[in-house]
């Protein structure tokens, strides 16, 4: 009886956590309706709605807390390899083009001198 409670409790929370992702990734590109080219901005928070839903998921189901420690650290140090590991120039043009479209100084078409 005990483990039925415990896998309708697992299922009830995972049920909530995916319903509230997928509703908040509904309001999100509700809001933000752009032209072409400037979706970057969904793009950004459906990622970060879909990192919040992992690390949700690993806090609410229930495991042992040295799993839970250990599968937490496991994300953690996946995240940090992939920012570690991919290239700088790479980190630095994303946040230059993100500068660059927040700040609206160059559309599609435009002629750049370098």
């Amino acid at each position: 009886m005990d483990t039925l409670l415990l896998v309708i409790k697992s299922v009830t929370y995972v049920a909530i956590v995916f319903g509230g992702a997928y509703f908040a990734r509904k309001m999100l590109s509700a809001r933000n309706v752009e032209p072409v080219g400037r979706n970057y901005r969904v793009q950004l928070l459906n990622l970060g709605v879909a990192l919040a839903t992992i690390i949700v998921l690993l806090i609410v189901l229930p495991f042992d807390d040295t799993l839970r420690g250990q599968l937490l650290s496991l994300t953690g140090i996946l995240l940090s390899a992939v920012i570690a590991l991919s290239s700088t120039t790479f980190v630095g043009n994303v946040m230059a083009g993100a500068m660059l479209r927040s700040i609206k100084c160059c559309s599609p078409g435009d002629y750049v001198h370098i």
